[in-house]
């Protein structure tokens, strides 16, 4: 038996699978993994129902995007036809490192890219590169028209099926507006995607995940397309198979950073609606051929890290539906607290609410100059820091191919991290992160535990986007 949410969805997904368009089983896994729908529904995503909320209409949203559409100079600019497509869904500059080196090789290839993105496009600076062919369009450029009368339609295809899962499932009010306004925005996304689609004419396209535009899945998949284009996903963080649900949904490939990756994929279970798509592990694109400095080559440690015969630690703060994980970042500011604790720096997830930082600002327990700029890399944070501690993040694999100590922060036993040295309390923590900064001996072994890891997360040094670019390609 799995989660009462992932039954809920397996019978909620094969009942859509059944008795409605293919559309609705693919939006299946977010409608449910969100709380859109389900038994997470009381205390699930509050920001997904409150950017649905705040959509509007497919009119409004026409509006919006024709606005946005003038802004960015789309108007006017002739439509291009390219081999290969990327969409960046959203603004996260530590995915676009990951899809940055394949575009750039496969541009020095000879083959032409367009870009899509869903953020204004002078927060993109990365695609302009001297000579290369990469060509960055906005979202909104798949804007005509056809695109009311087309969302207009296909909303009203699909609200039978809407009204039926509020009947068959019993949904409250909220729930049925909720579903409503998704399945308006699907609409509205996938003939935005088709526009776009039918200009480029791709035959690769490459992603990171499309749970937040499913429009654009069904757009690719489109019954009505002559040849659907291949579909190829870039692993973009950790996941274990113990979560039930993954992010590579409509992908025909997914590029894996290592073995370790691979075997969490193959454990998914393999549905009708759900497809597990073929793994493909080339190593991670950010790290290809990346010097791992040893501790005598280190970084100079700025002012922020520095504090004579106390560790320097950096504590990788997490969240759930963006709200920070309060237990482990309650434990690590009182391990740092003892007479002979450590000197903090926290670097807070980019998708993080601040709200619970703040609190701690307010009351106290936590200095201002701890947190991080905003703008500071991760890697040159973990870099300058003795130890590395957090809860579960794909930030702690980083720090071990880095080669500097994790302590991880865990009350639940997870296989994926199985290996790091692993706390549940403040007590726990401040041992650990003493035994690693002081205890020479005891880092050598850490160290060494840590390397088979870091093998089995991230793959080979070298190459990865050599074999990315050819996974590609082929």
């Amino acid at each position: 038996m799995g989660s009462p949410a992932y039954e809920f969805f397996r019978e909620f997904g094969a009942y859509c699978h059944e008795h409605h368009p293919p559309e609705v089983a693919q939006a299946a896994s977010t409608l449910v993994s969100t709380g859109v729908v389900g038994p997470w529904r009381v205390g699930g995503t509050r920001t997904l129902r409150a950017r649905l909320r705040g959509l509007g209409g497919a009119g409004r949203m026409l509006a919006r995007d024709t606005v946005r559409r003038v802004r960015a100079g789309e108007f006017g600019r002739p439509p291009e036809a390219a081999p290969v497509l990327c969409l960046l869904p959203f603004r996260r500059p530590d995915y676009d490192a990951l899809v940055r080196p394949l575009l750039h090789g496969l541009a020095d290839d000879g083959h032409g890219v367009v870009v899509v993105v869903r953020e204004p496009m002078s927060s993109v600076s990365w695609w302009q590169r001297e000579g290369a062919r990469l060509t960055l369009r906005a979202r909104e450029s798949g804007v005509s028209a056809s695109v009311l009368r087309e969302a207009r339609g296909d909303l009203a295809a699909l609200r039978p099926a809407v009204l039926d899962l509020v009947r068959r499932f019993r949904l409250d009010a909220a729930a049925r507006r909720d579903l409503a306004t998704y399945f308006a925005e699907f609409a509205y996304e996938a003939a935005l995607a088709r526009g776009i689609l039918a200009r480029v004419e791709p035959s690769l396209v490459l992603g990171i995940h499309f749970v937040p535009v499913r429009g654009w899945q069904a757009a690719l998949r489109d019954p009505r397309r002559v040849r659907p284009p291949a579909v190829a996903l870039v692993q973009h963080g950790a996941f274990g198979a113990a979560s039930e649900f993954h992010d590579f949904e409509g992908a025909d490939r997914v590029l894996l950073w290592g073995e370790l990756w691979r075997r969490e994929l193959a454990g998914f279970e393999a549905l009708p609606y759900r497809p597990v798509p073929r793994a493909i592990v080339t190593g991670h694109p950010r790290y290809d051929g990346l010097h791992r400095e040893d501790d005598a080559s280190r970084h100079a440690v700025p002012a922020s890290l520095r504090s004579d015969g106390r560790p320097k630690v950096l504590y990788v703060s997490s969240h759930e539906d963006q709200r920070t994980k309060e237990a482990p970042l309650d434990a690590v500011l009182a391990a740092s607290a003892r007479g002979d604790g450590f000197d903090l720096v926290i670097k807070p997830h980019p998708a993080e609410r601040p709200e619970a930082l703040r609190e701690r600002i307010a009351c106290g327990s936590l200095h201002p100059e701890a947190l991080a700029d905003p703008s500071a890399s991760v890697t040159d944070l973990v870099r300058v820091a003795d130890v590395v501690v957090g809860p579960e993040s794909t930030v702690l694999f980083e720090a071990a191919r880095l080669r500097r100590p994790v302590v991880l922060w865990q009350q639940a036993r997870n296989p994926v991290f199985e290996g790091f040295l692993a706390a549940s309390d403040a007590d726990g923590l401040h041992d650990l992160v003493a035994l690693c900064a002081r205890d020479g001996t005891a880092r050598d072994e850490v160290m060494a535990r840590q390397e088979a890891i870091a093998r089995d997360v991230f793959g080979p040094p070298g190459g990865s986007v050599a074999a990315g670019v050819g996974a590609l390609r082929a």
